[in-house]
């Protein structure tokens, strides 16, 4: 319990943005281009000797430079942690991502094409899921760190329907925060891609897009949320946060928080922040296994 309310305070003061005291990670280390490059939550997390702290500034990395930084560190605090605990660093098993990739495209294994057709009838407030390539999310691509958390899917989007006869979609992503963009710009990079849907009509949901994008902006107006552990706050937003933010308006929580995907992260983070994880923050994978949603099709962009 007071390792919980430790997490919490820490928590806490990141989200109501209390200044956090670097000088002591600069001071204690020969400041180097390297280090100047680091997330100030890193500076902080490479003094700390708690794996909840190390752990959750790995999960909101902001930069290769970051992830670097704290991997091995991480490692380190997990593996005492687990054998105060009596207990082995866990591995994640592959018949566990097996698991979570079978659930969610039906066990094809990414076989399938997208019918070209899908994504000429798409809905207003549908939501696109994608997978950046066959191999899945990496570190070396935009969106740090993502390969601890994207079993499946690394990127969210909400359809937006059509400006001036061309077909957008809404999304945020790192650098450029949220913004609408051409569909196109999701077949251009040919991903892995799931189209879902509420299995309950909604029908004031093609009048609720409008304000919701009013609210959040376009062209970055909303910057991206790098810090992944709060999916309530909306000063800024990640990508599947903002599919989420937008049902959450309409009524409908599509956080599934499902036990396999936090089963999942347990063995990738450690049971304490993994926990936290999947219930402080959102993920595009816990939106596919949303029960409230319905697959309308998946497959490979062409």
């Amino acid at each position: 319990m007071q390792r919980i309310f430790v997490l919490f305070m820490l928590i806490g003061m990141l989200l109501m943005g209390v200044p956090l005291d670097t000088t002591h990670a600069q001071s204690t280390r020969t400041p180097t281009d390297e280090s100047a490059s680091l997330s100030p939550q890193t500076l902080v997390a490479l003094t700390s000797t708690d794996y909840v702290t190390v752990g959750l500034a790995l999960f909101s990395a902001q930069s290769q430079a970051d992830i670097d930084a704290l991997d091995d560190l991480f490692q380190r605090l997990l593996k005492r942690e687990l054998l105060q605990s009596n207990g082995r660093a866990a591995v994640r098993p592959p018949t566990l991502s097996q698991r979570i990739t079978t659930t969610i495209t039906g066990g094809t294994t990414y076989s399938r094409t997208l019918p070209a057709s899908i994504l000429k009838t798409l809905k207003r407030g549908d939501i696109l899921l994608r997978r950046s390539s066959r191999t899945g999310c990496t570190t070396t691509q935009i969106i740090p760190g993502c390969r601890s958390w994207a079993a499946v899917y690394d990127h969210a989007a909400l359809y937006y329907g059509m400006i001036k006869g061309i077909p957008m979609i809404y999304e945020s992503i790192p650098q450029r925060g949220v913004q609408l963009v051409p569909l196109s710009t999701w077949q251009r990079k040919k991903g892995y891609v799931g189209v879902y849907r509420t299995k309950v009509p909604l029908p004031n949901q093609s009048r609720a897009m409008t304000p919701f994008v009013q609210t959040y902006g376009n062209y970055g107006r909303t910057q991206f949320n790098p810090t992944q552990t709060d999916k309530a706050t909306d000063s800024s937003v990640s990508s599947a946060q903002l599919v989420w933010l937008y049902y959450k308006a309409l009524g409908i929580d599509v956080d599934s928080n499902n036990d396999l995907y936090a089963h999942w992260l347990t063995t990738g983070y450690s049971p304490l922040v993994a926990t936290y994880i999947a219930t402080h923050a959102v993920a595009p994978d816990e939106i596919a296994f949303s029960t409230k949603l319905t697959c309308i099709a998946q497959g490979w962009v062409r």
